[in-house]
């Protein structure tokens, strides 16, 4: 659908999308959807998502406004406001999946355990043009990282714990790639831990509220 607003009244619940094929989202905002994973869409499919706005959004478990276990591309949205009772406060991206977001942004998400921007467990993620900024407990989170993780010409910003943590994955498939990106006002700028590669260029570091960069 094109330039509609989608909410729940009090005392509805549940998810707007649950895509198990191929949908395309443009110009809508979801807001109110509620659901054990993925508040306001689901994904195992194909999912692009262009000019949208995803607020106000809960998820029992994980990822409080998308959870993504397929091939998810979002252009021009916004993941704002939305909470995970879990991991992924904004976004969740499940095993062996993908999650590309491209000029969007990622604000002001909370979730209780890891990425209140986004949570990956084994997933690929790309990460172009766009801002993470004030997520809790921290902004961009991917655990064992077998598929590579790209940040270019982004900013990750007032996050409260870590700007970005990574934990590599022995699969040498698994590099880590940041170029061009501002990270400022992060408990820790970046975290990364155990293998795999971590290519670091021409960014900037301004301001921490902790340590810059950290691993183990």
């Amino acid at each position: 659908g094109q330039g509609f607003t989608v909410t729940h009244d009090v005392g509805h619940s549940g998810r707007f999308f649950d895509n198990l094929s191929t949908l395309t989202l443009s110009h809508l905002t979801l807001s109110g959807g509620t659901a054990d994973d993925g508040g306001a869409v689901r994904n195992v499919g194909t999912l692009q998502i262009e000019d949208s706005l995803l607020i106000h959004n809960d998820a029992g478990d994980d990822g409080g406004a998308l959870f993504n276990d397929g091939s998810a591309v979002l252009v021009n949205t916004t993941i704002a406001h939305n909470s995970a009772g879990g991991d992924g406060g904004g976004i969740y991206g499940g095993w062996y999946g993908s999650t590309s977001l491209i000029d969007s942004t990622l604000n002001d998400n909370d979730a209780f355990w890891f990425g209140g921007g986004l949570f990956g467990y084994s997933t690929e993620l790309t990460l172009s043009n766009s801002t993470v900024t004030g997520n809790q407990p921290s902004g961009l989170v991917v655990f064992y990282a077998f598929d590579p993780v790209t940040i270019t010409n982004s900013t990750i910003s007032g996050n409260s714990s870590r700007g970005l943590h990574t934990i590599g994955g022995p699969d040498p498939g698994g590099t880590i790639r940041v170029e061009n990106t501002t990270f400022f006002d992060n408990g820790t700028h970046m975290y990364h831990e155990f293998y795999g590669l971590a290519a670091i260029a021409d960014n900037i570091f301004a301001d921490p509220g902790g340590d810059p960069c950290g691993g183990g």
